[in-house]
């Protein structure tokens, strides 16, 4: 898989006609479709979030396809502990107030990409 400079693997987004997601990743309708499975934006690549982080042994645990945005975002807002012991899931992380706050400013916003910036206090 290419790599960018800082180290995260991106994926260009299969053709329709490949059907399903890869093995290893989540069962989420998003996953079909071009689209980031938290923000459910179509989006040209996507960056794969480990829904628990590889530092908290999810390294081959469930994945989920995010366009970049959203993975900054929730890196920028969450430590590696919260997002292992309280965040492993699309539906906790989506039920999370400051991710449904950040998700309803991006509706709003018009473009693909997005300057991210790391909160004072990650919890």
């Amino acid at each position: 898989m290419p790599k960018r400079a800082s180290g995260r693997r991106q994926l260009a987004v299969a053709p329709a006609s490949a059907g399903g997601s890869g093995a290893g990743e989540t069962a989420h309708p998003a996953a079909v479709a071009n689209c980031c499975a938290l923000c459910q934006r179509a989006v040209d690549r996507f960056t794969i979030h480990h829904l628990t982080p590889r530092a908290r042994g999810g390294n081959h645990g469930p994945k989920a396809r995010l366009c970049p945005t959203c993975h900054r975002q929730i890196h920028a807002m969450f430590s590696e502990t919260t997002l292992a012991e309280e965040l492993y899931s699309i539906a906790l992380l989506r039920a999370n107030p400051r991710v449904a706050a950040f998700l309803r400013w991006m509706r709003k916003q018009r473009g693909a990409t997005f300057r991210v910036r790391r909160a004072r206090e990650r919890r």
